[in-house]
């Protein structure tokens, strides 16, 4: 399944994108329970059961996950067709980040050896680093990517990005793809030289406003037969920038959930995005600049795309 936050005229629903349509959960809900289970209460019952806020869903935890499929299934009986308020073509929603409230945001550096090598570090292969970006720098896909002091060296990092679907903590590494509702994409936008001297990883290299692209969906563990085998790429201008795969990340995706949550309890919504790989702009001084469009594509994830401005 691939859960979405998006807009339409009508306003803004929790959804299910599929075969180029997206599906606006809580009315899906609300219609199989009144069309199936002839429910009276179905308006209520849905907003409760079927929350159209992706955190608050995430926190109702597989009883929600079981109506969505409910809702789900007894549309496509009826042919998928687009229906008022419910069923809506993919190109006619605008796609947001698809979880807009975590309560963290949790980033691991130095996760690829060949960005370590390009940002000449040196670090054990035994020692994880992870960083904040704060909330409130998410955007969504075509959303602009906001720089206003390009003199800062504006760089690039596709990474796959983790999102917590249950309250984590001290979680065995062996168990810790139970606590994932899904995969998305990120692009940790960075300043390389930030102003006063903070260090690459400070707030204010990496937490401006619109500094966290997410997306274009959370792709359900269902659907991603191995995710320590993806392949990560990233454009900008259509040139090619970043090509690895998680495959040769420096610690597995189970040991970073595993490490983030003997420090911290994660909470269902938060994110935690696993690192970049090499082919920065830092590797040969290529950063962003105004007008520049930066895609970053996770294969079997999704595509995520956006501009920089500087106002």
């Amino acid at each position: 399944m691939k859960l979405c936050t998006f807009t339409t005229k009508e306003g803004a629903f929790v959804g299910a994108a599929q075969n180029q349509k997206v599906v606006a959960l809580t009315s899906a809900y609300e219609s199989y329970l009144r069309e199936v289970e002839h429910d009276s209460d179905a308006a209520q019952i849905a907003q409760i059961r079927v929350p159209n806020d992706m955190v608050s869903l995430l926190q109702k935890g597989g009883d929600s996950m079981t109506c969505i499929q409910k809702a789900l299934k007894h549309l496509q009986s009826k042919g998928n067709q687009d229906l008022d308020g419910t069923v809506f073509p993919l190109e006619s929603v605008r796609l947001g980040a698809p979880v807009t409230n975590p309560t963290k945001i949790v980033c691991i550096g130095k996760a690829y050896m060949s960005h370590v090598q390009e940002t000449d570090k040196v670090v054990p292969p035994d020692v994880m680093v992870a960083f904040h970006k704060a909330p409130t720098c998410l955007i969504g896909p075509k959303d602009r990517i906001v720089a206003k002091d390009l003199s800062q060296q504006l760089d690039y990092e596709i990474e796959l990005a983790m999102v917590v679907g249950r309250k984590a903590k001290d979680v065995p590494e062996r168990n810790a793809y139970d606590y994932v509702a899904g995969f998305t994409v990120m692009n940790d936008v960075s300043y390389r030289n930030p102003k006063g001297g903070n260090s690459r990883t400070s707030p204010v290299a990496k937490s401006p406003d619109t500094f966290a692209p997410l997306g274009p969906w959370i792709v359900t563990p269902d659907e991603i037969e191995n995710p320590m085998n993806l392949r990560l790429r990233s454009f900008v201008n259509g040139n090619p920038r970043q090509d690895a795969n998680t495959s040769t990340l420096l610690w597995d995706l189970r040991r970073m959930i595993s490490f983030t949550s003997e420090f911290m309890t994660l909470l269902p919504g938060d994110v935690l995005s696993t690192g970049t790989p090499g082919g920065n702009g830092i590797k040969d001084g290529s950063f962003l600049k105004e007008g520049d469009i930066v895609k970053c594509e996770i294969e079997g994830v999704g595509v995520l795309e956006n501009s920089v401005s500087t106002r």
